[in-house]
Parts: structure tokens; sequence; C-alpha cells
């Protein structure tokens, strides 16, 4: 009985784990969050006039029709950014710019590019092609 309930109690990470078994979209409603404070600068992306999305995408030795693709894979929001550019932003179903979905593997993207730009600034001599082999970031 002691087991049962240690799984099945939700503030447990075990027992979250058994309810909800598997990440989806609505993870945010269903685990713990800490709000992060807004600074008091605000950067905003500048927006490219015309967009670098690909046409196509190359998996498997296949070609997908980009935006297809993203749509036939449940996709609710996809953003391409390049030299601090948005060169691609769209939203599928009900979701839009102030949608809050979970970020999953892209998260692991941004941070990586965060601590190298921070390694940087902070006069680290190696170049980012050098601390990323190293960290395989």
């Amino acid at each position: 009985m002691a087991l049962i309930a240690l799984f099945t109690q939700n503030s447990c990470k075990v027992g979250r784990f058994v309810v909800y078994n598997y990440a989806d979209i609505d993870d945010h409603k269903k685990f713990p969050a800490r709000n992060i404070e807004t600074g008091t600068t605000k950067f905003i992306f500048p927006v490219a006039e015309t967009g670098k999305e690909p046409k196509e995408l190359h998996l498997k030795d296949k070609s997908h029709p980009f935006e297809q693709y993203l749509e036939d894979n449940k996709t609710v929001a996809f953003l391409i950014i390049k030299n601090d550019t948005v060169q691609y932003e769209k939203y599928w179903d009900k979701y839009d710019a102030s949608s809050t979905v979970p970020s999953f593997s892209m998260a692991k993207s941004i941070t990586g590019h965060v601590l190298l730009r921070h390694q940087s600034a902070e006069g680290n001599q190696e170049n980012e092609a050098e601390i990323r082999t190293r960290r395989k970031v």
C-alpha cells in the first residue's frame, strides 16, 4: 500500500511519471514551475523582411515540404533565428506568440548558445568551434 501511495502522489516526481508517463504539450499545467522575473532591459529580435526558411527538409533520404512536415508532426509553434534576426515564425491551431508551450530540446540549444556567449564575454580566448567540440554543445 505504501508503494502505491508513493507512486501516485502528485508532488512526487516518480508519482508524476507513473501518472503522466510521457511529455506532452500541456506539461506546464501538470508540473511545478518557477516564474522568472523580467529584466529591466528588453531585447526585441528584428524580423527579416524576406525570411530564409527552407522549402524542404531532407530526412532519412527523403524530402518533405517544410511547412507540411511541421504541420503533419503536430507542430504548434516554429521559429528560426539567424544572426539575431527572426527569419521565420509561424503558429498553428489555437497558438500564437503569447501561448505557453514546452520548449523540450530547443531549450538545450538556447542554453548552450547563451553559455558560449557568456564565456566569450568573460574573455575566454578559445574560439566558439573549439568550445563546442570540447563540450559537445
